[in-house]
């Protein structure tokens, strides 16, 4: 799909550095707004992996959103796991390290 939106701007005042910032800025919003992944926002722009991480922190969008909710799930699966891993370590004989 082509987004194509039109601004009542006077001319002299739109040239290729202006279009290209309001291009940048609308597909960092769609990153920010996680409607977008990382890597197809960097290709829209033009960039590789690390311009774009590096474009991201000087504008203050995080990368990687984690949240409390992320926090809880990943706690749960680990103590879930718990007792596997213990189990796991004491059949393969490892002595706990202190």
């Amino acid at each position: 799909m082509k987004l194509e939106i039109e601004l009542d701007v006077p001319p002299e005042v739109i040239d290729a550095g202006f279009e290209r910032a309001v291009k940048e800025d609308a597909i960092l919003r769609l990153f920010a707004d996680r409607k977008i992944p990382s890597g197809h926002a960097a290709r829209l722009l033009g960039l590789n992996r690390i311009e774009f991480l590096r474009l991201t922190e000087q504008r203050g969008i995080p990368h990687v959103v984690y949240t409390a909710e992320d926090f809880r799930e990943d706690r749960n699966v680990m103590e879930g796991l718990k007792e596997e891993i213990q189990e796991n370590v004491r059949r393969a004989g490892v002595r706990r390290l202190e």
